[in-house]
């Protein structure tokens, strides 16, 4: 059952949300390893919830806020 709450959700690849914060691939991995970002893995497939993100890094100054 899909709730409202997640209809809205966008969820991009890697490439995408570096091009998004304008920083490397290798930076992405150093937020993910760090706990920073908000992401599903199903076995090797990450993708990377873009509001859930958006609101973790400004919460932790990385970015600022929009």
């Amino acid at each position: 059952m899909i709730n409202n709450e997640n209809k809205d959700r966008q969820f991009v690849k890697i490439k995408a949300l570096a091009q998004r914060y304008g920083v490397c691939e290798r930076t992405i991995k150093k937020w993910k390893d760090a706990g920073l970002l908000i992401y599903i893995q199903v076995k090797r497939v990450v993708r990377y919830d873009v509001g859930a993100c958006d609101e973790s890094l400004r919460n932790n100054n990385i970015i600022s806020p929009i």
